[in-house]
């Protein structure tokens, strides 16, 4: 989810790498968090269908970590899930910003020069991010 947000703040409101990398990585992002900062980078939600895709593997994946039983069937389901997951929300960055960001991300960019650093931590700062 990482490499999603630093690439809409490196490409669509031109932050300098080294610094939204830094803030991308020390930012706790929670489920709900991530849904917020998608939608303040991007300037739209993210897509409903992609959302649904997920929340069977997130069930699945809170039991795992709290030690309820699971049963294989459902550790598949789950997996399949994560992947169709993955594939529709590499789509929909694609379409949203132009970039895949499950892919190789060199030159996704394009030639923008981009922000210095105390503009870009600004910048951050009003998109969501704890930045100090």
């Amino acid at each position: 989810m990482n490499r999603i947000l630093y690439g809409g703040v490196v490409k669509i409101h031109r932050g300098s790498r080294e610094i939204a990398q830094r803030i991308v990585n020390k930012h706790h992002v929670t489920r709900d968090g991530f849904l917020i900062l998608y939608k303040n980078i991007f300037g739209k939600p993210l897509d409903t269908e992609i959302l649904e895709r997920i929340k069977t593997a997130e069930k699945i994946r809170d039991k795992v970590i709290h030690g309820k039983n699971v049963s294989d069937s459902e550790i598949r389901e789950a997996i399949v899930d994560v992947l169709e997951y993955s594939q529709l929300l590499n789509n929909g960055v694609k379409s949203d910003a132009g970039f895949y960001p499950f892919g190789d991300m060199r030159g996704f960019k394009g030639r923008s020069s981009p922000l210095d650093r105390r503009t870009t931590k600004w910048v951050m700062k009003g998109l969501g991010f704890g930045v100090k």
